[in-house]
């Protein structure tokens, strides 16, 4: 009974879900429509439910998974399974945008999610995905997905401003692009040259710092004397110098 009742409840889903695909919609009923699809394919998935999740997406369908491979609609369903007893699955959408050109849709979304093992929690790292949707027939089908990890933010630690003059300067990462590092109350200002909006540098110890939204850590290097001689911009394993010329 439980099963034809869930049943039930599902295919009601869909039903409004394809009216309100067939019908004019204004950006906020689409951005509902395309997040109940998203949702329902999601768990779908879950339930490893090949009928149900295969007519929400497009026979040529390609996700870029955050470890770089690029699967098919077949190869996804390849992997498609009744999950264990005892594993759940909860999760939301944050941070959602949606942009429509014509029978194109994009929605792009973070999901928020976390796993039970029977009583053991996993916090899932947040990821953003952006899903492109085809209207087909006045249904939307997603045709690409797009999935990354969202970097955890860094901490910001405890230091001292008074030591904040000692990186302040002019440094130059090749003869077209400069910077200047600068101190504003008890903030420490990185301004590229030509830009208008100086970047605040957080600490995260001593001599390294970030800027809120990016993944780069920018370190200062000193010299033999203690002086400030660089500072590197290091991002995805790799290292940048930007020489100090004032």
């Amino acid at each position: 009974m439980k099963r034809i009742a869930g049943a039930i409840a599902l295919y009601l889903v869909i039903g409004v879900a394809l009216a309100a695909e067939s019908a004019p919609q204004t950006p906020e009923e689409l951005q509902a429509t395309l997040c109940m699809l998203a949702r329902e394919r999601i768990l779908q998935f879950d339930r490893g439910d090949r009928e149900v999740w295969s007519r929400h997406v497009a026979d040529g369908y390609v996700i870029a998974t955050p470890f770089g491979p690029v699967r098919t609609k077949a190869e996804v369903m390849d992997g498609f399974g009744p999950p264990p007893k005892g594993y759940r699955d909860v999760f939301g959408f944050e941070d959602v945008h949606v942009r429509r050109d014509g029978d194109t849709a994009v929605l792009s979304y973070v999901i928020d999610e976390h796993e039970f093992w029977d009583e053991q929690k996993y916090v899932i790292p947040k990821l953003r995905k952006t899903d492109t949707y085809v209207l087909r027939a006045g249904r939307w089908l997603v045709l690409a997905s797009q999935e990354t990890f969202i970097p955890a933010e860094y901490k910001v630690a405890s230091i001292d401003p008074a030591v904040f003059p000692k990186y302040v300067g002019r440094y130059q990462l090749m003869r077209s692009l400069s910077y200047e590092v600068s101190v504003e109350d008890t903030h420490l200002l990185l301004r590229e040259d030509g830009k208008p909006e100086a970047k605040v540098l957080l600490p995260i110890s001593a001599d390294t710092f970030f800027a809120k939204g990016a993944s780069a850590q920018y370190i200062f290097v000193r010299g033999e004397h203690g002086q400030v001689t660089h500072f590197l911009i290091r991002d995805n394993g790799y290292d940048i110098t930007v020489r100090k010329t004032l």
